[in-house]
């Protein structure tokens, strides 16, 4: 099935950070996740146990590093099960990448507004 992710930083980017050559966030550099909603319903879409996903509850928030030049972005998710990388064009051809269960996705990448970054997955 397809699973989206956003990754939306609208409430801590200020016009400043947002580029007016591109209209892209500027998200170069760390972020620690403050917030997140639907994450059983996503768990459960990727067929997630009940202890898993209640497991995945109680885990310490995840933090993130954004390697960026303009429109290629290089993703690192560190997590309490360890260090997911993604490198990716937004706007640009769908890539490959690598779940935490070490499965292949099918990923493709795109801007929404001005502080929203979308992935539409594909896979297991």
């Amino acid at each position: 099935g397809t699973k989206v992710r956003m990754l939306d930083f609208g409430s801590v980017l200020d016009t400043a950070q947002v580029r007016p050559d591109f209209s892209r966030p500027a998200l170069h550099g760390r972020w620690k996740c403050v917030d997140t909603w639907g994450m059983d319903d996503f768990l459960k879409s990727m067929g997630i146990s009940r202890l898993q996903r209640m497991a995945a509850s109680k885990a310490p928030w995840p933090s993130w590093a954004f390697v960026q030049d303009e429109d290629h972005i290089v993703f690192t998710n560190h997590t309490a099960m360890g260090e997911l990388q993604e490198e990716f064009i937004v706007n640009g051809p769908e890539y490959n990448a690598v779940d935490g269960y070490k499965r292949q996705i099918k990923c493709l990448a795109t801007w929404e507004g001005e502080s929203a970054l979308v992935t539409m997955k594909s896979g297991p």
